[in-house]
C-alpha cells in the first residue's frame, strides 16, 4: 500500500504540474487516466468481496491519508526516475 500511495501522490503532483501548460491532447490524456483511477477505486469500493461482512477484506481499513506520505522517489530504479520530471 505504501508504494501505491507514494506513486499516487506523485501522479497527483505531476498531473497538476502538467495541466498548467497542457494542450488539449494532454489534458484529454490526463483526464482519461483520472477516469481509470476513479473507476478502479469505485470498483474496489463496491465489489462484493469488500462488501460481504464475512469477507476478510471487509475489515480492510479505509482512510483519506496516504500510508506513506514520503514525497521522495520510491526506492525502485524502474520508477524512481519519474520524480525527475517534477519541478519542486
Amino acid at each position: 500500500m505504501a508504494l501505491r500511495d507514494r506513486i499516487m501522490a506523485f501522479y497527483l503532483k505531476l498531473s497538476a504540474q502538467l495541466r498548467q501548460d497542457a494542450d488539449e491532447s494532454l489534458l484529454g490524456y490526463l483526464h482519461a487516466i483520472d477516469l481509470l483511477i476513479t473507476g478502479n477505486l469505485d470498483m474496489g469500493a463496491t465489489h462484493a468481496r469488500y462488501l460481504t461482512p464475512d469477507s476478510p477484506a471487509a475489515d480492510f481499513p479505509r482512510t483519506d491519508k496516504p500510508s506513506d506520505p514520503d514525497p521522495s522517489p520510491v526506492p525502485i530504479p524502474t520508477f524512481a526516475w519519474w520524480w525527475d520530471h517534477l519541478t519542486q
